[in-house]
């Protein structure tokens, strides 16, 4: 047997009986055995982390959709949790919007994760901020009166504000989208 050690060494076991070792024959013991098991654990995991990178690459891919002002939906479809049935997949996405001075809250940056397997579908990734998602309904409510037909009290006629407050927000924010699978992160191709 040749025992592959994760720091590139070798060593040539003989397996005879209940014996393994270097022309000494040696019993095998219990904690020997479950050291054995966790190499090969070790190692296949190792080897299941050099594929996952190019799994990714190649069949995990983010949709960006303008489905209206204001409103930009996430869709993820892979099939990650086909492949790999028996390993922790979570989906990540990451929100960083740096305003102009002129607004309080200049920089912000929030990550969300999702614990979907084979599906990743958010709505409106700009309502992922708690701030702007109050600012879209605002926008969205106002909108859906005026095509109404229904006049704008002074008030709601002041909130048309909120349009270049989210003309700013969409402007000056990014995204960044990535899985992790057993704890490594890898980043996902938007298209």
């Amino acid at each position: 047997m040749v025992i592959k050690y994760l720091d590139g060494n070798t060593e040539t076991q003989t397996f005879t009986g209940n014996y393994l070792g270097e022309n000494v024959g040696q019993n095998l013991t219990t904690d020997d055995r479950n050291n054995m098991a966790i190499w090969r654990t070790q190692l296949n995991e190792e080897k299941d982390a050099q594929n996952y990178e190019n799994v990714v690459r190649k069949g995990v891919f983010a949709t960006l959709t303008k489905t209206e002002e204001y409103h930009l939906r996430l869709d993820i479809t892979t099939n990650l949790a086909t492949l790999y049935p028996n390993k922790e997949i979570v989906y990540y996405v990451k929100v960083e919007t740096q305003l102009p001075r002129k607004y309080k809250y200049g920089n912000m940056s929030e990550e969300f994760h999702f614990n979907d397997k084979n599906k990743l579908y958010v709505e409106n990734l700009y309502a992922l901020n708690y701030d702007y998602y109050l600012l879209v309904d605002i926008y969205d409510n106002i909108m859906q009166k005026k095509k109404s037909g229904v006049s704008l009290t002074t008030e709601e006629d002041l909130l048309k504000e909120t349009s270049a407050i989210l003309n700013d927000y969409c402007s000056y924010t990014t995204f960044t989208f990535y899985v992790e699978i057993n704890g490594k992160r890898y980043d996902i191709p938007t298209k």
